[in-house]
Formats: structure tokens, sequence, C-alpha cells
């Protein structure tokens, strides 16, 4: 089931792929963070099939978004909580414990759009489908545009506008406002600072 991780590969259309290192990075804070036996009940939660998935997935594998999708229901459930705010959750920490080494410092003696253009950079790491671009925009902000997947999920669009913020936030910004708009081929989110 797990897909080997292919440099530039984009898979066809559909809800598409997120890399396995970010998926099992968040299995192993989502353990750290509820225990084990909350997210040993939302495996079983899941079908079978998805449970295959996530037991073979390895760092160099793409795990498709459904799966992904369906475990963080799964583990929203079992907390009683809303997916969404789980998922920001989840999203945040992921990015705080990655980034509170040396690059804490580095980004805050960084401009917002500089930060902004290595987030998208970061994307195409992260997942399998689109391509994200980032610019200044006149007046301030910076705009962040998604192109080629135009089926992207609500689900996934929110997990990039809070981790937007979380880069922000980390970097030293305060009073970040990320907003999104759909678009034909996939989606706009400006940013603005103060």
């Amino acid at each position: 089931m797990a897909r080997a991780a292919e440099p530039g590969r984009k898979h066809g259309t559909g809800p598409g792929h997120v890399s396995g290192v970010v998926i099992l990075d968040q299995l192993k804070l989502s353990r750290e963070l509820l225990g084990d036996d909350v997210v040993t009940r939302a495996f079983g939660a899941i079908s079978a099939e998805q449970r295959a998935e996530l037991d073979e997935l390895l760092p160099v594998s793409w795990c498709r978004l459904t799966t992904a999708f369906a475990i963080h229901e799964a583990i929203a459930e079992q907390i009683g909580q809303d997916i969404l705010v789980w998922h920001r959750t989840i999203v945040r920490v992921g990015i705080e414990r990655t980034l509170k080494t040396v690059w804490r410092l580095f980004m805050r003696l960084t401009s917002t759009e500089a930060l902004l253009k290595r987030a998208a950079s970061i994307y195409g790491k992260s997942y399998d489908r689109g391509a994200v671009h980032a610019a200044q925009l006149p007046g301030g902000g910076v705009e962040v545009v998604l192109t080629e997947w135009p089926d992207v999920p609500d689900f996934e669009l929110d997990a990039m506008a809070t981790g937007l913020d979380a880069i922000l936030k980390l970097g030293g910004r305060k009073n970040t406002h990320v907003t999104v708009e759909r678009r034909p081929g996939g989606a706009r989110l400006v940013v603005r600072v103060g």
C-alpha cells in the first residue's frame, strides 16, 4: 500500500497524498499528547485497509489523504473534539517541534515574505498535489497561491492556513491573520501581520 516518494512525482487527480514523514510525526505526537490508548482505539475505529496503510507507512512513503483524515477524525472522536480543532492542534505542535531549534532565531531575523516563500518550498515535500508560490502584496501582506489542485480538500486548506500562521508566530510575528479563498485550480491564501 505504501508508495515510495519519488522526487517531483505528482500522482493523478483526486484527493491526493501526504508525505509519510508528516503522518508518522503526527501519530507520534498524538501518542505523546494523548497516550497510546487513545491512538490505539482510534486505529480500531478506521477500516482494515486504512490501518494496513498506516502500519506499512515509511518516512519515504505517501499516505492517502483519505486515510490521514480518517485517523485524525477517529482521534478527534476519541477525545470528544471537533476534527478541525484537533487537526489544527497537531499541525501547530508539529511545526513548533520541527522549528524550535536554531531555525527559531533565523526565523525572527527573516522577512515575513521570505518565511512564507520557504514555507511554500516545504509544501512541495509534504504533498503530491499542487504547487505553491508566495509573493509580497502591494500595501502589505503576502499572497500564497496554490495551483494545480482544483479539488484540494477543505481539510488540507485549513491545515495550510494553520501551518502558515504557526510559522509566522514562531518567527515572532503577532496578530497574524490568514484568509483562504478557493480559486479555479486551487486556492489563494492572504497572510497579513499586524
